[in-house]
């Protein structure tokens, strides 16, 4: 089992009292879920009661960063658990978001509220993680989807599709999307850089163990993605996407309790940055009400991705069969949701985990590293944060 760490000063007079809460908040808010784990933010104190929050641009390199919508999704789960961390302390919470080219920034104020005590989402912050193994098939309780859906609040509804031609229809376009991650230079630079072969819990990326591939293809991989000459080999002669897709898409779809997609309630063709960070703080919500409902929960980005690049006519690869076939996935997406991916906040699918407690999993990186550089006497008075389990 997970255990929380605490946060300490050396030397708490140099900063304040208040400063060391904000400091626990922080420590707590690093566990916010982001795209490959990939953590694009810095930290820096802005006096005992606000924090900015400087904000790494997407890479170019990352093919899902579709707009750099999920970049503003993590932004928003940061913000949400900045924000449920906070009440711990009676502390309500602001912010502003700026945005100037391709540089943002989050101004967060907390201030003091008779009226804010501990939200019941607190407990389960650093226990929510992403699950990619097998679920129950057994299907959700009407309390729990109603738990759910109550999470996102009226921005936002969520599709259940629980029955097998359901599911298969969701499962389809999971396939298309793997198939091109699986097949393309770009999806190969992904796996170099997101993802961790003899790690189990990496402080940033994911470990490949945390994918739940039988054994075959846990070997096949990491042979793989060393050269390009080597992923196309397996993926002609070895149906190399194939095999992973059998098992990431076919058997873990059919393995939980439902699949969902999550949808704006407006039929807008165009979203601000503010309101895609909302989905990102809805989603956090609705994430960690499933852990604390013991159910599991794993995004599905790649049919969103390729979609919206599609519409977006995105020349994403050099290669010409890539390109088409993400015009059939969009058009497939049309057909099974009944809108284009630009209109989906969310997809993915939830159940009561089989495995969980020993799971491989992605850690974070200490706090100390994702401070901005502050004052020489800021960073020798913080504790460097270890990691437990």
């Amino acid at each position: 089992m997970l255990q929380n760490t605490t946060s300490a000063f050396k030397n708490p007079s140099s900063v304040g009292s208040g400063a060391t809460q904000i400091i626990k908040v922080l420590d707590r808010a690093r566990w916010a879920p982001s795209g490959d784990n990939a953590q694009p933010w810095k930290f820096e104190l802005q006096g005992q009661r606000a924090v900015r929050v400087h904000i790494t641009p997407p890479s170019e390199q990352v093919i899902y960063e579709y707009g750099g919508r999920p970049t503003l999704i993590a932004i928003g789960a940061l913000i949400e658990t900045m924000s449920i961390a906070a009440s711990q302390y009676g502390w309500s919470t602001a912010y502003t978001y700026h945005r100037k080219g391709e540089l943002s920034q989050v101004d967060m104020v907390f201030t003091d509220c008779d009226h804010t005590t501990t939200d019941e989402l607190s407990e389960y912050i650093e226990q929510r993680t992403t699950n990619r193994f097998p679920y129950e098939t057994e299907l959700l309780s009407s309390d729990q989807k109603q738990r759910l859906e109550a999470a996102i609040g009226p921005n936002l509804k969520v599709r259940w599709r629980e029955d097998w031609r359901s599911k298969w229809q969701a499962i389809a376009t999971n396939m298309r999307a793997s198939k091109l991650f699986f097949s393309i230079h770009e999806g190969m630079v992904m796996r170099e850089k997101g993802v961790h072969f003899d790690d189990d819990y990496p402080e940033k990326g994911l470990p490949i163990s945390s994918v739940g591939f039988s054994k075959p293809i846990s070997a096949m991989i990491p042979w793989a993605s060393k050269t390009w000459t080597r992923t196309r080999i397996l993926n002609r002669y070895l149906l190399g996407w194939l095999s992973a897709s059998l098992e990431l898409d076919v058997s873990r779809g059919f393995n939980s309790a439902a699949l969902f997609s999550m949808h704006w309630t407006d039929d807008k063709t165009e979203r601000t940055d503010e309101e895609i960070i909302g989905a990102g703080r809805a989603l956090q919500r609705f994430w960690l009400t499933a852990e604390a409902q013991g159910l599991a929960l794993q995004p599905s980005y790649g049919p969103i991705a390729f979609s919206a690049l599609a519409d977006d006519n995105v020349r994403f690869t050099k290669d010409s069969w890539a390109l088409r076939d993400a015009r059939k996935l969009a058009n497939s997406i049309q057909r099974v949701y009944g809108t284009t991916g630009d209109q989906i906040a969310f997809l993915g699918r939830v159940g009561k985990p089989i495995k969980r407690s020993d799971a491989p999993r992605s850690w974070r990186q200490p706090l100390a590293d994702l401070m901005k550089d502050q004052e020489d006497d800021l960073h020798e008075a913080m504790t460097v944060y270890e990691r437990s389990a």
